[in-house]
C-alpha cells in the first residue's frame, strides 16, 4: 500500500510544474521536432545522435497536442514508474525500511521532481538506470540469461536516452566482482550485446566527433566544485541555503553510519553501504575525469542515474543510526519536499520563455530585425509567438537545413545550433542591422559588462533593456547617427 501512495505523492509533487511552467528552450526543441514527423525526427537524430528514446516517446504527444503539459506526460509517467522501480531495486539488497525510505526521497527530491515535469530525457534516463540495476541484481542472484539480456537491453536503451547513462556500468562492476567469475562472464557477454545494439549511435557520434562540442558552455570542474555538484544533485534549483543544509545532513548521516561500523569494515555488514557509495561515487568520478581531460559534462542531470544510490545511502545510514538517523532522514525529506513544492508553485518556471517572447513581440518596432544570440532562443520564442516561428509557420528546429528562418531573424550561432560562436553582437553587426529600418531588437544572455555593440548604441540611440532570468531583451531605436 505504501508504494502506490508514494507514486501518488510523486505525481502531486510534479503536477504543479507540469501544468504551470513555461516551455523550456529544450522542451520547445522537442516539440518542434514532433511537428516534422518521424522522418524529420530520425533525420535530426543522425546529425545529433542523442535522446532518441525520449523523442520517440514524446512524438505522439507533441504531434497531437500543443499544450506543453501534454508533451510532459511521458516524463511524468517515467518519474512515477521510477519510484516503483526504486522500491523493487532497493528491496533486492536492503531491508524493506531502507527501500521505502529511498523511494520516499526519490518521490520528493527536487532534481527528480523537476525531471518528472520536463519533456526531455532526464526522467527516462533515471528510470532506465534503475531498471539496469534491478536486472543486474536479478541476474547475479541466479535469474539466468533472461535477466542478463534485460540488463544489457536496459543499458542500451538508457544510452539511447543519453549516452552518459553508460557511466553507471562502471559502478555495476562492483557487485559483479563480488559475485565471482561466473558473474563476470555473464556481465561481459551481456555488454557485448549492448555494444552491438549501440553500434549505430557510436558510428554517428564518431562521425560528429570533429564538430564543435555542443556542451561547450559547461565549464571544466576542479576538486572544489565537487561539493557544489552534490548539492545540485540533492537540491536541484533550490536556494543555496537549502542545498548546503542537505549536503551537511547527508554527510553527517553517512559519516555516522561509517563510524558505527568501525572495526567491522571487512564484515558483510558494510557491503550494503559500500554498494551505495560505489553507485554514487564511481560514475561521478568518471564524469569528473571526462570533464577535466575532454569535453566537460559537469552538470548534475548528466549523472542523474546516481540519485537512487544517494537516497539508498541516506536511508541505509538512517537505519544504522536508529532514532538519530531517523531524525536526520526526516530533515532531509522535509528540506527536499519544501524545495520541490516551492519550485512547483512558481508561476512560470525558471526560463520564463512566455514572458520574454511576448515582450519581444510587444516592444519590437515594425520590421525591426531580431537578433538571437542562441538559436534555441528563437525556437523557444516561436513556441509561443507565431511571429517568431519559422517562415512557413512551423516551429523552428535549429541546425536543420529544412527549417526556414524568417529573413528578419538573425541567429548568431547559425548554422551550428548551440555552439556559442563569436558574440554577443558587435558594433559592425548593430550598425548594419540598424541600417535596415533604424531599429533593432537583441535577445541575448544578460551580458556583464554590456558588449561593444550595445555600448556603441547607448551613445547614439534610445536603448531600453529588460532583464528576465537567462535573457536580456534590448530595444534600440531613434539613432541620431550610424557613423
Amino acid at each position: 500500500m505504501a508504494v502506490p501512495l508514494l507514486v501518488a505523492l510523486a505525481a502531486l509533487m510534479a503536477l504543479p510544474s507540469v501544468l504551470s511552467y513555461d516551455a523550456g528552450l529544450d522542451e520547445a526543441f522537442v516539440y518542434a521536432l514532433t511537428q516534422h514527423g518521424l522522418g524529420g525526427l530520425f533525420d535530426q537524430w543522425t546529425n545529433d545522435p542523442q535522446a532518441l528514446v525520449p523523442q520517440l516517446a514524446a512524438y505522439p504527444f507533441g504531434a497531437t497536442g500543443h499544450s506543453v503539459w501534454w508533451l510532459r506526460i511521458p516524463a511524468l509517467m517515467a518519474f512515477c514508474a521510477a519510484v516503483v522501480c526504486m522500491w523493487w531495486v532497493a528491496r533486492q539488497r536492503y531491508s524493506s525500511r531502507v527501500a521505502l525510505g529511498a523511494a520516499v526521497l526519490l518521490a520528493v527530491a527536487p532534481t527528480a521532481v523537476t525531471a518528472g515535469s520536463d519533456a526531455r530525457w532526464v526522467a527516462m534516463a533515471l528510470l532506465i538506470g534503475l531498471v539496469s540495476w534491478g536486472a543486474l541484481f536479478r541476474a547475479l542472484d541466479g535469474g539466468g540469461w533472461r535477466w542478463w539480456a534485460v540488463y544489457g537491453g536496459a543499458v542500451a536503451v538508457g544510452a539511447y536516452c543519453n549516452a552518459l547513462v553508460v557511466l553507471l556500468v562502471a559502478a555495476h562492476l562492483i557487485p559483479v566482482l563480488w559475485a565471482g567469475r561466473r558473474a563476470v562472464r555473464g556481465w561481459i557477454i551481456s555488454l557485448i550485446g549492448t555494444g552491438l545494439a549501440l553500434a549505430p549511435m557510436a558510428l554517428l557520434l564518431r562521425a560528429a566527433s570533429g564538430t564543435t562540442n555542443p556542451l561547450v558552455r559547461i565549464n571544466a570542474p576542479d576538486l572544489q566544485a565537487i561539493p557544489g555538484f552534490f548539492a545540485r544533485l540533492l537540491g536541484g534549483g533550490s536556494p543555496g541555503a537549502v542545498r548546503q543544509g542537505l549536503v551537511l545532513v547527508v554527510v553527517l548521516l553517512v559519516a555516522g553510519a561509517i563510524w558505527s561500523l568501525r572495526g567491522q569494515l571487512r564484515s558483510a555488514a558494510v557491503r550494503p553501504g559500500l554498494l551505495a557509495i560505489a553507485w554514487v561515487a564511481i560514475p561521478v568520478a568518471v564524469a569528473f575525469v571526462i570533464s577535466v581531460v575532454g569535453n566537460s559534462v559537469w552538470e548534475a542531470r548528466y549523472v542523474v542515474g546516481v540519485l537512487p544510490g544517494i537516497f539508498i545511502l541516506v536511508a541505509w545510514s538512517a537505519e544504522r543510526l536508529g532514532r538519530v538517523g531517523i531524525a536526520g532522514f526526516l530533515v532531509v525529506a522535509a528540506l527536499m519536499s519544501g524545495a520541490s513544492l516551492s519550485n512547483g508553485l512558481r508561476a512560470t518556471g525558471e526560463e520564463r520563455s512566455k514572458d520574454w517572447s511576448a515582450l519581444v513581440v510587444k516592444e519590437r518596432p515594425p520590421g525591426a530585425p531580431v537578433v538571437f544570440y542562441e538559436a534555441e532562443g528563437v525556437q523557444g520564442a516561436g513556441f509561443y509567438e507565431p511571429a517568431l516561428a519559422a517562415a512557413d509557420g512551423s516551429p523552428i528546429v535549429p541546425d536543420w537545413d529544412t527549417t526556414p528562418v524568417p529573413s528578419d531573424i538573425v541567429l548568431l550561432d547559425n548554422p551550428a545550433f548551440d555552439r556559442l560562436p563569436d558574440g554577443p553582437p558587435d558594433v559592425a553587426l548593430v550598425k548594419r542591422l540598424l541600417g535596415r529600418t533604424g531599429s533593432l531588437m537583441l535577445v541575448i544572455r544578460p551580458p556583464d559588462p554590456e558588449p561593444p555593440g550595445i555600448a556603441w548604441a547607448r551613445a547614439r540611440c534610445a536603448v531600453t533593456r529588460n532583464d528576465i532570468p537567462y535573457v536580456a531583451v534590448v530595444r534600440i531605436t531613434e539613432c541620431r547617427s550610424l557613423g
